[in-house]
Parts: C-alpha cells; structure tokens; sequence
C-alpha cells in the first residue's frame, strides 16, 4: 500500500522540520506527503508555515524563484483547503495563483501545469461552493 511507504518519509520529515524549521522545501515537501496520507490539516498548518516564509524573504529579495516557490505552494494549500471543504479560502488561494502566474511565460511546461492545476481547483472550489448552498 502507497501510504505505508510513505510512512517512514512522513516521520523522516517531520524530524527533518524540527530541525530545520525555517527550509520550506522541507515545510512544502512534508505537506505534500501529509496531503498523500490524509493528514490534511497538519499539511495545511506546514504549507502555510512555508508561505509565510517564503512572502517574508520575497519581499527582501524579489527573487523569481521564491516567487515560483510560494506560487506553487498556494496551489498546494488550495488543494488541501479544498479537500477540507474550505471553499472559500480554495479559492482565494487559487485566483492568488493565477494572479501571479498570468505574467509568466505560457511556453513553459511547468508554468502551464500551474496553471492547469490552478485553473481545476478553482472551478472545482466554485462548483462545490455553489452546490453547497441551500
């Protein structure tokens, strides 16, 4: 079974991040891994725990691929509050995404991929707010 195997990482970086808790390669990594196990609320507190670093050292630096990094970590935490059934906030995060990837190169493979997921979530979001309602 996929979760079993995917035990010893979920234990591996999660010792990982108490020692280094500032690595948000580590932080996004462990929430996707925790997002795979259905651990969806301590993936959800890890990626936003990275976003917040990464929206810290972007401002000092402007860098694009801390940019990239906190982008694909938004699609991330869209997902998990999607899966969670927090619709609003999915969607947020999902228009924030696709805010920042509009001024990027549309011939570039991962940046369409972003995009796709982005663009998914989001009609999934909205749909499953819609039927939500009474």
């Amino acid at each position: 079974m996929v979760q079993d195997r995917l035990l010893p990482a979920f234990f591996l970086l999660n010792r990982y991040k108490l020692r280094l808790p500032n690595d948000t390669s580590g932080l996004h990594l462990l929430s996707l891994v925790c997002e795979r196990l259905g651990h969806l609320s301590f993936g959800a507190e890890v990626v936003e725990r990275a976003i917040g670093i990464l929206e810290s050292a972007y401002e000092e630096t402007e860098d694009p691929e801390v940019e990239r990094k906190y982008t694909i970590a938004n699609v991330t935490l869209g997902r998990l509050k999607l899966s969670q059934g927090e619709y609003s906030d999915s969607v947020m995060l999902f228009e924030n995404a696709m805010g920042l990837l509009a001024e990027k190169d549309a011939e570039d493979k991962p940046t369409q991929a972003l995009k796709v997921q982005a663009h998914l979530g989001l009609g999934l979001a909205f749909s499953k707010a819609i039927w939500r309602q009474p």
